[in-house]
């Protein structure tokens, strides 16, 4: 059925919401939430003698949108924090846990699970030991000499002075690992960066009273998208939000804030 009016038509649902930069695709959200498109509009009445309203005056029209998606989206984040994607020169924080066995505490010894980046002698900084019974957390740092309060770092290799490594007691470090390329995804909030726009298109599918179903598109020319957004954990899986405002295109010979477009998909 081909559409040739508005009338009796209702959104069934929001399938996607795409970004493009002149003509280049930014990014697909396809887990909509909570999607919410406002319109607005101020007025302002024209009174005249005993506070009759003679007139209404209206100015400012507006139209903004907010959101959440259930996944991530890489490429609206990046639009939104200003800044891109990267998979080069990451360093990720690891963290090993030893429970120490008799062995360990006889060689003085552990052997750390991957290559740690970082100004050589301070790779590993610091290490925890606790006892399980007291609980008590000891602090060593990393020196050019094994003590009391020192252990060193050599080639993947913790050494620590003999009797500090105790059968049955934990022992944590943290250090930064350097990824390889293509190993990971990276996107920074710069603090001298902000959001951008972008053409944003929405798609889904529109029925009617008798049955039949179309397909529409909701375009937006502007959407400037703002850095206010959340990333929220509940009782469901953690989504990602959004806000974004519709901008008049000084440079377009029709001045619009949207086009709403409902459509037979079918040849």
């Amino acid at each position: 059925m081909i559409p040739v009016s508005f009338d009796g038509w209702t959104v069934t649902n929001w399938d996607e919401m795409s970004g493009f930069s002149n003509g280049r695709h930014l990014f697909t959200c396809d887990e909509l939430q909570d999607l919410e498109i406002q319109n607005t509009e101020e007025t302002q009445d024209v009174t005249g003698a005993n506070g009759v309203v003679l007139n209404t005056t209206k100015k400012n029209k507006g139209c903004s949108g907010t959101g959440t998606n259930g996944v991530l989206s890489g490429g609206l984040l990046a639009l939104q924090v200003g800044s891109g994607q990267t998979t080069t020169g990451i360093v990720v924080k690891q963290k090993d846990t030893f429970v120490i066995t008799a062995a360990q505490a006889s060689a003085g010894t552990l052997t750390i699970t991957k290559t740690p980046t970082g100004v050589a002698g301070s790779e590993i900084g610091y290490a925890y030991i606790t006892n399980p019974e007291t609980e008590v957390v000891t602090i060593l740092e990393q020196g050019t000499a094994v003590s009391a309060t020192k252990f060193t770092y050599s080639s993947g290799t913790l050494s620590f002075e003999g009797g500090v490594l105790v059968e049955g007691d934990t022992v944590v470090v943290y250090y930064k690992v350097a990824l390889g390329a293509n190993k990971g995804v990276q996107i920074t909030n710069d603090s001298t960066k902000y959001s951008g726009e972008c053409e944003l298109i929405f798609t889904g599918t529109a029925t009617n009273a008798c049955g039949k179903t179309a397909a529409f598109e909701f375009i937006v020319p502007r959407a400037d998208f703002t850095g206010n957004f959340n990333f929220t954990k509940g009782d469901a899986q953690m989504v990602h939000s959004f806000e974004w405002k519709a901008l008049k295109n000084k440079c377009a010979t029709v001045k619009k804030f949207w086009d709403f477009i409902i459509y037979s998909d079918e040849d």
